[in-house]
């Protein structure tokens, strides 16, 4: 089931980034920091704030009522989307 919903998740990502008229072969937050990168108009900061909202939450979890002195970070989706897509592409 797992699998499952994250194959959705790949899916739907990559039909939205076709639909605002990107290459269907990346999902939108590939896209989107490809066009941060060329220096384009591009909602980077838009998807990765979530992700920082949550890590924040996270940590705050962790340290006040675990007890655990450990640091979350969710914030780069964007990048780490990149950096994965890219290095399972790279030409070998």
């Amino acid at each position: 089931m797992k699998d499952y919903l994250k194959n959705v998740a790949f899916s739907t990502s990559r039909l939205v980034n076709t639909i605002f008229g990107g290459n269907p072969d990346y999902t939108f937050a590939v896209e989107q920091y490809m066009r941060k990168r060329q220096g384009d108009f591009n909602v980077v900061f838009l998807i990765d704030l979530p992700f920082a909202i949550a890590g924040l939450f996270a940590n705050l979890f962790l340290t006040k009522i675990l007890k655990k002195r450990t640091m979350v970070t969710y914030s780069d989706h964007c990048l780490h989307a990149w950096s994965d897509y890219t290095t399972r592409n790279a030409k070998k």
